[in-house]
């Protein structure tokens, strides 16, 4: 459903595919003030096929379900807010781009402490609730799972690639 009043174009009971999988919202552009907001869900998107719209070169699979809430202004990202939670199933998420930034990291201290799980762990899970703020993208409760390992943590990523994220990891028996 759409309308147009007092120069808001405005979109109710939006619902399709995407992606593999699906997604429904609803939101308004105000086009005198160039603000926007949405409010959607989706539920099993192809992760692969997000991400490529983002970085193609990444190879990551599972399935992707979430919300979000965002406000902004169209021609400044800066103004970006919002808020949401993410659960991704069936991963393959060490190649996710933050998580790809961390891998240099990690791999070495995983060698040096538990050397038999070297190049061996693969997260499959994640959930975490989000808030998009100043330019940066972040959360207080990720989580990753995995067979031998999970991965917690809290932090942002800024939109120029900046990371400030704070990570322990708990292995399994």
């Amino acid at each position: 459903d759409f309308t147009y009043q007092n120069n808001t174009l405005a979109f109710s009971n939006m619902r399709g595919r995407l992606h593999g999988g699906s997604f429904s919202g609803e939101g308004a552009l105000r086009l005198d003030e160039k603000t926007y907001r949405l409010n959607t869900a989706f539920e099993e998107l192809k992760l692969r096929r997000v991400i490529h719209h983002v970085t193609p070169r990444i190879q990551s699979d599972g399935r992707l379900s979430g919300n979000l809430r965002l406000l902004g202004v169209t021609e400044d990202t800066a103004t970006l807010q919002g808020e949401g939670w993410l659960q991704i199933d069936q991963g393959n998420l060490f190649q996710i781009p933050i998580l790809g930034k961390l891998t240099p990291v990690l791999r070495p201290i995983i060698a040096t402490f538990y050397p038999e799980l070297n190049e061996t762990i693969a997260f499959r899970e994640a959930t975490a609730q989000i808030f998009i703020r100043e330019g940066r993208i972040g959360t207080e409760n990720l989580i990753l799972r995995g067979d031998r390992a999970a991965l917690y943590g809290q932090g942002s990523v800024g939109f120029d690639q900046s990371v400030d994220f704070h990570l322990w990891v708990r292995f399994t028996d």
